[in-house]
């Protein structure tokens, strides 16, 4: 188990208070951004100044599934008009490195920019490679956003595995996690990547918001506890 640890510098998720246009100011990008690309963004722009940093060193995102809704438009349209005359901005809004690359160009941050869309891997992976960002010196501060959003076909695909039946629910949502090397609110140490595949019984663990969320939590609370996902184990302390 590794004993290089992270600080907290601030943590926030996104709601439905959260202010979009304050924290992404050009109305035109604003209008060029998908709802969940929006909704990345804007809850990693306000971890951002609710941490004091204008510019992170490093930014990390984590998602499982990536931006559905349009990965679906961008697949109906090659139904539909025959891989002819196709609008671009579904596919380049499916790209699963759309939130980290926008906070980048917004920050002006030109470090380390990682993108992990593993399942419910990925937050896990995220948390290790913040870890070895932090430890080796390539960074000073990083920013960690993880989202998903929740659409209709992936809500009938859920109910056609029958994951009800485990205890299993679809969601989604936003959190974001800006961390250093010292200071802040708390830390997050003694991360270890672990290799166990996903059981049944941990079933918050299928869908990586609910990951992410749990970790919120914590520190939210500010509970020293032992923080689990699929891909990492991490003491959090305060």
């Amino acid at each position: 188990m590794s004993s290089g640890g992270m600080s907290i510098l601030s943590a926030t998720r996104y709601t439905e208070a959260t202010d979009i246009k304050g924290l992404i100011a050009d109305a035109g990008t604003r209008r060029r951004m998908s709802r969940l690309i929006k909704m990345g963004v804007a809850t990693g722009m306000d971890c951002l100044v609710k941490g004091g940093i204008g510019c992170p060193d490093a930014i990390v995102c984590a998602t499982g599934y990536g931006f559905l809704a349009d990965s679906e438009k961008l697949l109906g349209q090659m139904v539909s008009a025959g891989e002819e005359m196709m609008s671009p901005t579904p596919f380049m809004q499916s790209t699963f490195n759309s939130i980290g690359s926008s906070i980048a160009i917004m920050t002006g941050s030109q470090g380390a920019n990682m993108t992990f869309a593993d399942g419910w891997r990925s937050v896990g992976a995220a948390l290790v490679f913040c870890q070895m960002l932090i430890t080796s010196g390539e960074a000073e501060t990083v920013l960690l956003v993880a989202g998903d959003e929740l659409t209709p076909t992936l809500r009938t695909i859920v109910d056609r595995m029958g994951c009800a039946r485990h205890g299993i629910a679809a969601g989604e949502g936003v959190a974001a996690v800006l961390m250093g090397r010292e200071g802040g609110i708390g830390t997050i140490e003694e991360i270890c990547p672990t290799t166990e595949r996903w059981p049944i019984e941990k079933s918050d663990w299928a869908f990586p918001t609910a990951s992410a969320m749990r970790l919120l939590d914590a520190i939210e609370r500010k509970e020293t506890t032992t923080y689990e996902t699929t891909g990492a184990k991490c003491r959090i302390g305060f």
